[in-house]
């Protein structure tokens, strides 16, 4: 899909934000006029903008999109309800995570043992590599689908056996990431493990790699304060949400060390919440020119005046 960035509307020139689809068939298009502050959108069908001229094309856009005049219409009550949805999709990200915790990690590796044979008389042999499938399962199935940021999680990340492809291997390891919540330790991913894997618990071993269990910092500080201040200059109406961390960072080596640590940054709109989270550790894992900028100058005003 291709959509001309600079449209000329009375002679002004119009910059197209973004679009949203609110239904299908139903495209709403961001855009704003150059010397206005606030926004203006109309809701067309979404052939409108396929990047043709014509019906369905750019010429049409030229001809209906954000007159001045189009603000001042009354609503019929299908707009009127589209423009609640719109509204609600493409307000202004005046808000920065201030986080006051991050999830604990703990990092262990489950030994399934077997019985070693040849491939080709696998009747009667205890294939370690079919209990470590059943382990995998389990561990899947009890995870569901779930919210990071409110539990406890437990996922598995390798897999390794097997010495050749004619042989039935007499140990599988399975590596397992663990992400506890703040205040949950060792004894708690157990429980999680136990009603995963049931029986199968007592027939593998747990190897503890790394564990580092978590606690929440004050959510309220002078700090607080003056990130608040700073990011309120940088923009205004910014609003501070304390949030949790669902990865791991250094923050809580000095907050086992006694020091209050917070993790915080600011960044443009150029991606959802939902779609930068994905990001991390992916394959196109990235940040925009003007978020760094955002977050440079948050963090060098409140070096220099805090």
């Amino acid at each position: 899909m291709s959509l001309n960035p600079d449209l000329a509307v009375r002679g002004e020139v119009v910059e197209l934000l973004r679009y949203y689809d609110a239904a299908p068939g139903r495209r709403s298009l961001v855009a704003r006029i150059e010397g206005h502050r606030s926004l203006g959108a109309l809701d067309l069908p979404a052939r409108a903008y396929l990047g043709r001229r014509g019906r369905g094309g750019a010429g049409r856009i030229r001809r209906a999109v954000l007159t001045r005049q189009l603000p001042r219409r009354s609503p019929r009550r299908r707009g009127a309800h589209r423009g609640r949805w719109l509204a609600a999709q493409c307000r202004p990200r005046t808000q920065l995570s201030w986080a006051t915790a991050e999830k604990g990690t703990s990092w262990l590796r489950i030994s399934v043992h077997g019985t070693a044979g040849h491939a080709a008389n696998p009747s009667n042999m205890d294939n370690a590599l079919v209990t470590a499938a059943e382990v995998i399962t389990r561990l899947a199935t009890q995870q569901g689908e779930p919210v990071p940021a409110e539990q406890l999680t437990v996922t598995p990340t390798g897999v390794r056996g097997g010495i050749a492809i004619n042989s039935i291997p007499e140990l599988v390891e399975i590596d397992v990431d663990a992400r506890t919540l703040p205040g949950q330790g060792r004894a708690e991913v157990v429980d999680e493990l136990r009603t995963a894997l049931g029986d199968l618990l007592d027939v593998v071993e747990l190897d503890w790699l790394h564990e580092l269990y978590t606690a929440s910092a004050p959510s309220s500080t002078r700090l607080l304060d003056s990130v608040r201040r700073i990011a309120d200059d940088l923009v205004p109406g910014t609003e501070l949400v304390p949030s949790l961390v669902v990865g791991s960072t250094d923050a809580e080596y000095f907050r086992q060390a006694g020091a209050r640590a917070y993790g915080f940054a600011m960044t443009s709109d150029y991606a959802s919440p939902g779609e930068f989270a994905g990001m991390f550790h992916g394959a196109n894992e990235r940040i925009d020119v003007r978020s760094l900028e955002l977050s440079t100058r948050l963090w060098e005003q409140l070096a220099r005046t805090f």
